[in-house]
């Protein structure tokens, strides 16, 4: 509650407006884990808690919002408990130079998923799995599995 005032969205007059996306900052015990009412201000801290300097990359929003690409990342337990997944991530959808998501990550109009983003990503985890330990390997590991639509978001050699 301390930094509710700040995070809360204002109405004309400048006072919090108790919306939904609101309610998203106060911690609700009867919650039973309903996705649309997580804690935001935890989750930021519980990201770079967890991944430090690759944590960035989900944290360059707003806390008033959750970015489609960031949704992909913490909405699986393993994948954001897997430091090496965001790690992958990182690697494949950061922009380096102007620290920003390179484009076609995400969702595109009409929601499309481009291939080779995020929403594709999670996809091809969930493939490997059957066969491979992917969320105990190492980024660098999981790289050569990725199928070729991959290869524009590939890190330089």
């Amino acid at each position: 509650m301390f930094y509710f005032d700040a995070v809360a969205l204002k109405d004309g007059l400048g006072y919090p407006r108790l919306a939904k996306s609101d309610t998203q900052f106060v911690i609700d015990p009867n919650d039973q884990g309903r996705r649309d009412f997580s804690h935001r201000l935890m989750l930021a801290y519980e990201i770079y808690a967890r991944h430090g300097n690759d944590a960035w990359l989900m944290l360059d929003e707003s806390v008033n919002s959750l970015t489609h690409f960031t949704d992909r990342l913490v909405g699986k337990p393993e994948v954001f408990l897997s430091k090496d997944i965001i790690r992958l991530a990182h690697m494949l959808y950061a922009d380096s130079q102007t620290r920003k998501l390179k484009p076609g990550v995400a969702a595109g109009g009409g929601n499309q998923f481009p291939p080779g983003g995020v929403v594709r990503l999670m996809s091809v985890l969930d493939q490997l799995y059957m066969t491979y330990d992917v969320y105990g390997m190492t980024a660098e590991r999981i790289l050569p599995l990725l199928p070729p639509e991959f290869a524009p978001f590939l890190p330089a050699a």
